[in-house]
């Protein structure tokens, strides 16, 4: 198996440690996509697994799908996706990822434990094992670092995705087994939380959008 991850959102001071964080990894079996429209100062990175993908005239979530769904005839693909402001924190992130979808062909649903740059705070959790209960209820609080096999997306439509940035409910929704591991891979920077607090209203008024519409068959 391999890892897919798509990082949007960074700013390039951040870049040295994100590529780090990958280039540690004691597992290498793993593809970074970096979507922006910025200039990257790739020069000095001899890594064929690191490839820079420019928005265009497509919004950040549209390219988002577009790179995902390149894999999702792939049953050996787990994909990730998250802001490039923050990186990964620990090096066996990719093995500990893999090793458990490895060893639960069910499983097509697992997010990490994270830490807060700020005060060490976790913010993820696991999901409630209630039959019935669905995501688009459940009052999220993180799902950082947050993977999915990728031959899931072939069960979401793109219309959950029309003019609304919120990648992981429905994909949430139509999991059939999910699990939460409590090994922190993943550094919630402080840089990420000052931007989520300054669009707090704007993003829990998307999410309570999104929440209310439910998911869409088609």
């Amino acid at each position: 198996m391999k890892m897919i991850f798509i990082c949007h959102s960074f700013e390039s001071k951040n870049l040295d440690n994100l590529i780090e964080s990958f280039s540690e990894q004691s597992n290498k079996k793993w593809k970074l996509y970096l979507i922006t429209d910025e200039n990257l100062n790739l020069q000095n990175n001899n890594d064929d697994n690191i490839n820079h993908v420019k928005l265009g005239a497509v919004s950040k979530l549209s390219k988002i799908i577009e790179c995902a769904r390149k894999y999702e005839n792939q049953e050996d693909v787990v994909v990730s996706v998250f802001s490039g402001l923050s990186y990964l924190c620990n090096e066996r992130t990719v093995s500990l990822i893999l090793k458990e979808y490895q060893n639960n062909e069910e499983l097509d649903t697992l997010w990490t434990a994270n830490t807060l740059q700020l005060n060490g705070t976790n913010l993820s959790r696991s999901y409630p094992d209630l039959k019935n209960l669905s995501p688009y209820q459940f009052p999220w609080v993180s799902s950082n670092l947050m993977t999915w096999r990728a031959t899931i997306l072939k069960k979401v439509s793109d219309a959950n995705y029309k003019d609304i940035e919120n990648l992981y409910l429905p994909i949430l929704y139509v999991s059939k087994k999910k699990r939460y591991i409590d090994d922190t891979c993943f550094l919630y920077t402080s840089d990420n939380f000052l931007l989520d607090m300054k669009h707090e209203e704007e993003n829990k008024k998307l999410v309570n959008f999104v929440r209310a519409r439910g998911f869409v068959d088609e």
